[in-house]
């Protein structure tokens, strides 16, 4: 079962309480009238766009590392090659594009 935060008295929950005390005690008579909450000045990615982000620089860094080499970029970051496959066409991610280019000979 879980816990409510509120019950608790470690730092965290004395600090949550007091934040959503604080609030909703600072909110006017207009707006729980109304039911509009003043938004925080916090403002924070949805869940999925941070994971989405998370996934395009872990999978780019595993590919600079790799110079593009799927394979191997699949060993560091311990996935399947054909999840990693449909990863990068979902987050529009060219492997090609992280490749040295050859050297020419002179």
């Amino acid at each position: 079962m879980a816990s409510d935060p509120f019950d608790n008295d470690d730092a965290e929950a004395v600090a949550l309480r007091f934040t959503y005390t604080h609030l909703v005690s600072t909110r006017s008579t207009r707006e729980r009238a109304t039911g509009w909450t003043r938004k925080l000045d916090v403002v924070l990615p949805t869940l999925e766009a941070a994971l989405k982000d998370r996934e395009r620089s872990l999978i780019e860094q595993a590919l600079t590392l790799t110079q593009g080499n799927v394979t191997e970029a699949c060993r560091l970051i311990r996935t399947p090659r054909e999840h990693l496959y449909a990863k990068m066409r979902r987050l529009g991610i060219d492997y090609k594009s992280f490749r040295m280019p050859a050297a020419t000979a002179s």
